[in-house]
């Protein structure tokens, strides 16, 4: 798929789901673009795209089916199984798959809220022995 600056824009701005508009920032990097080029463009910031092409670079497969924007009904009715975006931005950050999935569970299982997430992981990057207690 080629995607056109005007269609990754209306994604970024209509609520498209995160991984999918990551795969559309995808094209245009491959297209030559620079990520403060395509930012400028299309009137956001590199980081706002950086953490959308995240989702598809480095957050771990498994998960990228759970990526949800935000909940339709609200965060007290996000269904267990979903992360939101900014959990799973987070989660993009820590190195291996494996560490990412197990550090999603009390995300996945709503023990922990979004809140927490930025703190959480920081926490988790910096103790890579941590263990979660079930």
């Amino acid at each position: 798929m080629n995607t056109t600056l005007d269609q990754l824009s209306s994604a970024l701005r209509n609520g498209t789901n995160p991984v999918e508009a990551g795969r559309m920032v995808h094209d245009p990097l491959r297209s030559g673009y620079t990520m403060p080029v395509l930012a400028k463009e299309l009137g956001v910031t590199a980081g706002t795209l950086h953490h959308y092409h995240s989702l598809v670079t480095d957050l771990a497969p498994e998960l990228r089916p759970l990526v949800i924007k935000h909940p339709r009904n609200g965060f007290r009715r996000l269904q267990s199984g979903k992360l939101v975006f900014k959990v799973a931005r987070c989660l993009a950050d820590v190195k291996g798959w494996p560490r990412q999935v197990e550090l999603a569970q009390p995300f996945l299982t709503r023990q922990m809220s979004s809140i927490v997430v930025e703190s959480f992981v920081a926490y988790a990057k910096k103790n890579p022995e941590m263990k979660l207690r079930e």
